[in-house]
């Protein structure tokens, strides 16, 4: 399975971070599910459990990803894409796709995960300060 996000630290997940992801794989499906369409060599089962695939994937694309549970949300999109690229393999075997096979995005590059680590560290860092500085005005019961 593809893992976008791997590290020590924590990645942050928006709710437009899965939005996108989700836009991404659901114009991968109607690509996949026009040439699916359009062959005529694929047997009643498989095109049933497409048809299947199809509307589980395209369920979760429909969802609105709210603040809570995008890691979750994120982790199904993935899932999901895995899956589709397996279905994509499996179909070009037979009819011809007319659309490449589909590609997930790349996970973040060692300098971007260096930078957001330092990034979390020094945020940390003024978290902390910021507390002490608050800490140090609020009067000292005697």
């Amino acid at each position: 399975m593809s893992n976008l996000y791997q590290g020590i630290l924590p990645h942050l997940i928006y709710p437009s971070t899965v939005a996108d992801e989700q836009a991404r794989l659901l114009a991968a499906l109607k690509g996949t599910d026009a040439s699916v369409q359009a062959c005529t060599a694929f047997d009643a089962p498989t095109k049933q459990a497409w048809a299947l695939f199809l509307g589980a994937a395209g369920g979760f694309c429909a969802e609105t990803p709210g603040w809570f549970g995008l890691g979750t949300m994120m982790d199904r999109a993935q899932k999901y894409e895995d899956e589709l690229v397996a279905w994509q393999t499996k179909l070009n075997d037979t009819c011809k796709l007319s659309l490449p096979t589909y590609t997930p995005p790349d996970a973040p590059s060692e300098v971007s995960n260096a930078l957001q680590s330092i990034v979390w560290i020094v945020g940390a860092a003024a978290g902390a300060y910021v507390v002490g500085q608050v800490i140090s005005v609020i009067p000292k019961k005697r």
